[in-house]
């Protein structure tokens, strides 16, 4: 009893200190696991998991998506023209892949039993804008103490998960996917203005958690408008943004680009040059494209 007891006041001192640092999710996760425990999956979630895989799509290659808005230009528009990406055989990636759905569906469940997300609906819930020809899809949409929030769940290995935490920030790929996601809701007209980036520890099952604010990055939110808008007028008119690597082998951009060999291919026959200089809507200042690309990358 006494060790229960002191395991008890340890959580609670943890707790605590959430409250200063402001983990809001993890702070409702840790209180409902203090009530519930290690619980098995209730029936109803167990039945939401099924209708959830259910109407899960393969991944759309048709629009522009969120999750690849730090992204080759050129490599998003030929994927959205039709032209068929090669992805080199990869084991260890898929193994990747694999782990980061599953570890989603697990939370996607935790979230449903504690009442943050009402349905599969609101899990893998999609936003699309037609007007820009992009859509995004979030891990979860729900309330949180009675506000509504975004949560993106991410996975990261012991030395990735002390990096984040030692420098406070997420990775800055998924700070502009979540901005995407805020951005699009906002021009759908859904009342939500936080997003959070929820970090699980894959060796420890640590949590950490980072909040964006739409309010808090007015610019940032302006450059992700005018870039889709950029991206969707560029897949009108047929053509392509300019290179955005070397277009040689020991480019890890190249090497890492699905597009690279139709790349190579297009430039070769002449098809689709560089984008001419008026269709785009960036400033024209080399530094000022450069610091475009820093903020991206």
């Amino acid at each position: 009893m006494a060790v229960v007891q002191t395991r008890r006041l340890g959580e609670i001192k943890r707790l605590v200190n959430l409250h200063h640092k402001g983990g809001e999710l993890e702070i409702a996760i840790r209180k409902w696991r203090m009530e519930h425990g290690a619980v098995d999956p209730t029936p109803e979630a167990l039945e939401f998991a099924i209708r959830l895989l259910k109407r899960q799509e393969e991944r759309d290659v048709k629009h522009f998506h969120g999750s690849g808005l730090d992204r080759c230009l050129r490599e998003q528009v030929l994927t959205v023209l039709g032209y068929k990406g090669d992805w080199a055989l990869d084991t260890d990636r898929d193994a990747i892949f694999d782990d980061g759905k599953w570890r989603g569906l697990r939370w996607q469940m935790q979230l449903f039993m504690m009442g943050i997300i009402k349905d599969e609906f609101h899990a893998e819930r999609i936003f699309r804008v037609k007007k820009w020809w992009v859509k995004g899809t979030v891990d979860a949409f729900g309330e949180l103490n009675g506000k509504p929030v975004i949560i993106e769940i991410k996975g990261a290995n012991d030395r990735q998960f002390e990096i984040v935490r030692s420098e406070g920030r997420p990775k800055q790929s998924y700070f502009w996917q979540v901005l995407v996601y805020l951005v699009l809701a906002e021009d759908l007209g859904v009342a939500v203005d936080r997003a959070i980036i929820f970090y699980e520890n894959k060796n420890t099952q640590e949590m950490q958690e980072f909040n964006v604010y739409l309010r808090d990055y007015p610019k940032e939110a302006a450059l992700v408008r005018r870039k889709y808008r950029y991206l969707n007028r560029a897949r009108k008119m047929k053509k392509l943004p300019g290179f955005h690597c070397s277009l040689r082998e020991t480019d890890m951009l190249f090497r890492q680009c699905a597009q690279a060999k139709n790349c190579v291919m297009l430039a070769e026959q002449g098809k689709f040059p560089q984008t001419p200089q008026n269709l785009l809507i960036f400033k024209k200042s080399k530094r000022k494209e450069r610091t475009f690309r820093l903020k991206l990358s």
